[in-house]
């Protein structure tokens, strides 16, 4: 279930 922290950090530094 932290795969969703996973994916949120990267998505948020691939938004960059």
């Amino acid at each position: 279930m932290y795969n969703h922290i996973f994916v949120g950090e990267n998505l948020r530094l691939f938004s960059h």
